[in-house]
């Protein structure tokens, strides 16, 4: 597959991913024990917010192309999405919805490159399609094995998944 067909992808043979940074460097989520999801400036490695999941533990986290959100998905299969647009300037992350699609552990999660939609992909061998505007999942494909890349194409219209890496 040629490079020039994927506007953004997430692709990874370990299930224990636990940071994600913006796109200009500013703010870099990073998964915690105490059920939490810090938020760090990295220059400074000063944690500017933490982002309380309630009990659960958090495993993987993604922000959007533009930085404005951050999603994470927890080992109890919950996806939790914040706007966190306004951290980097000292103000608040603002929990905009979370949604439990599944009962098993989040292993992906991608946004397409608009961030229109937000991609999960869960242990239970499930592909799921949410709709940013109205925090809801649209599609599931159940049975789908060995999932290790997530992509949306350039225009953010087909999710192309996948048991290897996309080149």
């Amino acid at each position: 597959v040629a490079d020039s067909a994927f506007y953004h992808s997430s692709c990874t043979s370990s299930i224990a991913e636990q940071e994600a940074e913006d796109a200009d460097g500013q703010l870099l989520a990073h998964t915690s024990v105490e059920h939490t999801v810090n938020l760090i400036h990295p220059p400074s490695g000063h944690i500017m917010e933490c982002l309380s999941v309630a009990q659960e533990r958090p495993l993987v986290v993604a922000h959007s192309t533009e930085g404005h959100l951050l999603a994470c998905g927890t080992h109890e299969g919950t996806i939790w999405v914040w706007d966190v647009g306004a951290v980097p300037s000292g103000g608040p992350a603002a929990l905009r919805f979370q949604v439990q699609p599944a009962h098993k552990t989040v292993l992906r999660l991608l946004f397409s490159s608009d961030g229109r939609w937000l991609a999960a992909y869960n242990e239970d061998d499930t592909v799921h399609l949410l709709d940013m505007a109205r925090g809801q999942v649209v599609y599931s494909v159940a049975g789908v094995p060995g999932i290790f890349c997530l992509a949306f194409d350039r225009g953010g219209d087909t999710l192309i998944t996948g048991p290897g890496f996309v080149r």
